[in-house]
């Protein structure tokens, strides 16, 4: 159980598509259509995916993560967008106007809520990596490594309030 409360703590990234975008130029100026591009190629039906209240933070941001229990923070630096999604889900009903949080860095796109997935991916791997006795050694790491992922969320999510 206390696994499981810290898997849902957890973030990472996950690359998925190549954009041209460095920390010291401008945003691209086709950010919006390769948001939409990034977004709907995770949909159901991304032909119903209707986009709503775009905000491009206009100055470079960084998000530090940290991807497994022994590894230092990663930085990712670019330009962050966020934008509501509302799509239709497999059932065909639309899920509702959903936050969407996405970087551009000149290495790929990133998105916020992916990054869950894969740091629980990692974390698991990582306890069962060291067997029953081992897990309980990791717990420590497993909780600093969430209290510093979820501090470092605060600054994205605030981006987008503001």
């Amino acid at each position: 159980m206390q696994i499981k409360k810290l898997g849902i703590l957890m973030m990472s990234f996950t690359l998925l598509t190549s954009t041209a975008v460095s920390a010291g130029d401008s945003p691209p100026k086709n950010w919006r259509k390769q948001v939409e591009k990034f977004l709907k190629s995770d949909l159901k039906d991304p032909y119903s995916a209707k986009f709503s209240d775009w905000k491009l933070v206009k100055s470079p941001m960084t998000w530090r993560l940290i991807m497994g229990l022994k590894q230092e923070p990663t930085e990712l630096r670019g330009y962050q967008v966020c934008v509501h999604v509302n799509a239709k889900n497999a059932y065909g009903a639309y899920t509702g106007n959903n936050l969407e949080i996405v970087l551009l860095t000149e290495d790929g796109t990133y998105n916020f809520d992916a990054l869950q997935k894969s740091s629980i991916d990692r974390m698991n791997l990582d306890f069962h990596s060291n067997g029953d006795a081992g897990m309980e050694a990791l717990l420590p790491a497993a909780k600093a490594m969430a209290d510093y992922n979820m501090s470092a969320a605060r600054e994205p999510v605030a981006a987008c309030n503001t």
